[in-house]
């Protein structure tokens, strides 16, 4: 059984479990990251992991869960900072693949590889529903929530999950940072969504016309 308790050194462990856990996984892959591997490599106890996390499954969910709050609270914070939704989305993906390129890894073999009822498998379902339904919601795809808008986002994602494979694969000629500013631009030109920087700058030269104005008198 999982411990749900909060004590700080309890959350101090805890946090650092995770974190040598999710370093195994880049190394080793999340199939051959054991609990044993992560005894090891951290020095602590099967069964103080076991305390913590309740079963390698609970340990795996709370990775996954990490990873994408990760993702939404840099969006989140662009967001909040006046971004434009989609730049600040493309951004933020580039950013996070970037440093943490195994991560990505991490829910294609899960979906792949865990049986269809696992707990696991079900977290990461919930997570991209969950994730094209924050998209609909936040970028201009039409009516949120709607089928056309959901179907809007899951092809947003399938870009960004396309591109990351592609460019894993081959980063030379696929070179992530160019090619997802390419696509960020097609789509803005697409869907007839102004771009943020052009709109900043926009402002900035109708302050500077209004300082001449002023100084000119």
């Amino acid at each position: 059984m999982v411990n749900t308790g909060s004590t700080s050194r309890g959350k101090i462990t805890k946090e650092k479990l995770l974190s040598d856990f999710r370093h195994l996984v880049g190394i080793h892959g999340i199939m051959n990251t054991s609990l044993d591997r992560l005894s090891e490599y951290s020095g602590t106890a099967k069964s103080s992991i076991l305390w913590h996390f309740g079963s390698r499954e609970g340990l795996v969910i709370e990775l996954v869960d990490s990873l994408f709050l990760e993702v939404e609270e840099s969006v989140k914070e662009g967001l909040a900072k006046g971004e434009a939704p989609l730049p600040c989305l493309f951004e933020k993906f580039t950013e996070f693949f970037l440093a943490t390129p195994e991560a990505n890894g991490v829910f294609f073999t899960l979906i792949l590889n865990e049986p269809p009822n696992s707990n696991v498998r079900k977290r990461v379902y919930e997570m991209y529903k969950n994730f094209r339904k924050k998209l609909s919601e936040n970028l201009n795809l039409g009516k949120p929530n709607s089928k056309q808008s959901i179907q809007k986002a899951s092809l947003l994602i399938a870009l960004f999950d396309g591109l990351y494979l592609q460019w894993y694969l081959d980063p030379k000629e696929v070179p992530l940072k160019d090619t997802l500013l390419l696509a960020q631009n097609m789509l803005l030109e697409y869907y007839k969504l102004e771009d943020f920087p052009k709109k900043q700058n926009l402002q900035t030269n109708k302050n500077r016309s209004k300082k001449n104005r002023v100084g000119s008198k």
